[in-house]
């Protein structure tokens, strides 16, 4: 009995997901979130990390429109808004928050930026609405305090549902890998957090021990990356 009505609560929880959350824009494969708050450009790439986003980086011409007219209709065309590139550990070097490894491979500089006679004191890029430089990039000291947008990917508007086998029982799926949390539930909340996770596509519950809690699994993977040979209940979206 308690097995089915997990499984109910569970079943209207996920139909409810949505590509964007509420005051998030789509663009592409993207939500964005503008955050009312001002920030330095470490403060800013925190709170995005805070709510499972990273600080705006455009790709192309097109998204970097499109964050700047967001950010331009919801708050000013003259402010500044940080975007998630720097060259702290490198000089020259334009890398994205959070990761050291992966470059920045678009960019939209100002006329005469990134400015060389203050290389040492701006590592940390932004757009420029500052004296008509609508949205333009500038290089900043990254303890300014501007405005910030994250970024996260867009959840599929799909339901998901607990898969049965040919005999109406649960199927046995337990995630394997690329586990983004691993942690013991007495509750259905685990499934409102895949939800609302960017990165999450699939959980299982693990029974326990009689008197313990389940043990709940959030992974980007799907069922191709589960092994059978363990009882879980497998849920996807």
């Amino acid at each position: 009995m308690e097995l089915a009505a997990l499984s109910i609560v569970i079943m209207l929880a996920c139909v409810q997901a949505e590509p964007c959350q509420p005051g998030q824009e789509r663009f592409g494969n993207s939500c964005y979130q503008l955050l009312t708050e001002t920030f330095t450009w470490e403060e800013a790439s925190q709170a995005c990390a805070n709510i499972d986003a990273g600080l705006v980086i455009p790709d192309s011409l097109q998204e970097h429109q499109f964050i700047w007219e967001m950010f331009t209709r919801k708050v000013t065309e003259s402010g500044n808004l940080w975007i998630g590139c720097s060259d702290v550990k490198e000089e020259g070097r334009w890398v994205q928050a959070g990761d050291g490894d992966h470059e920045c491979t678009y960019f939209n500089w100002a006329e005469g930026e990134p400015h060389p006679d203050y290389k040492d004191r701006e590592d940390c890029a932004g757009m420029w609405g500052y004296f008509g430089h609508g949205g333009l990039w500038n290089d900043m000291p990254c303890t300014n305090s501007y405005n910030a947008m994250c970024e996260s990917p867009a959840v599929p508007s799909m339901s998901c549902r607990l898969t049965y086998d040919a005999r109406g029982f649960f199927t046995a799926h337990c995630l394997t890998d690329r586990i983004l949390k691993d942690s013991s539930t007495s509750s259905v909340a685990w499934a409102l957090v895949c939800r609302d996770g960017p990165r999450c596509r699939s959980f299982s519950l693990r029974p326990a021990s009689r008197g313990a809690l389940m043990s709940c699994q959030l992974d980007p993977a799907i069922e191709m990356n589960t092994e059978d040979a363990k009882s879980c209940q497998y849920y996807y979206f």
